[in-house]
């Protein structure tokens, strides 16, 4: 697979990006049937609503959800499946021998990407040293 997965950080800013910003050149720029999300990034989002109070912004949140992202990459969710767990505990113990645990939630990201031949579209640099192809949409 040829691509781009997209680090929850990397949907956020997009969302709320306006044209001319940094994000949204980076998105005006790419394929987007070559941009992936994953499973994980899906249940990332659905955290972040729940610790919303019930209002207006909660709300326009749930659609740009259920209307527009799970839209846009429908057919591009990546399933977090028994190969990406054993890549994910094969970027963990590689990242503990190195020097270091890596947050859970991001190894697990880097490790669909790996697993799908993917790089990895985000801010944190410091998933580097797991061994993905990172992305910068900020910088690049």
């Amino acid at each position: 697979m040829n691509g781009i997965l997209l680090d929850t950080n990397v949907l956020s800013d997009q969302a709320r990006s306006r044209p001319g910003d940094p994000i949204s050149r980076w998105f005006d720029r790419q394929d987007r049937d070559r941009l992936f999300l994953s499973e994980v990034t899906v249940g990332e989002i659905h955290k972040g609503i729940a610790k919303l109070s019930q209002s207006h912004r909660r709300r326009e949140i749930e659609r740009w959800l259920d209307r527009v992202l799970l839209v846009e990459f429908a057919g591009r969710i990546l399933p977090v499946d028994r190969s990406v767990w054993v890549r994910w505990g094969q970027v963990c113990g590689a990242a503990l021998r190195s020097g270091g645990p890596l947050p859970a939630i991001d190894a697990l990201l880097v490790a669909t990407a790996l697993e799908h031949g993917l790089a990895f579209a985000t801010r944190d640099g410091a998933l580097r040293r797991a061994g993905v192809n990172l992305v910068d949409p900020w910088r690049d």
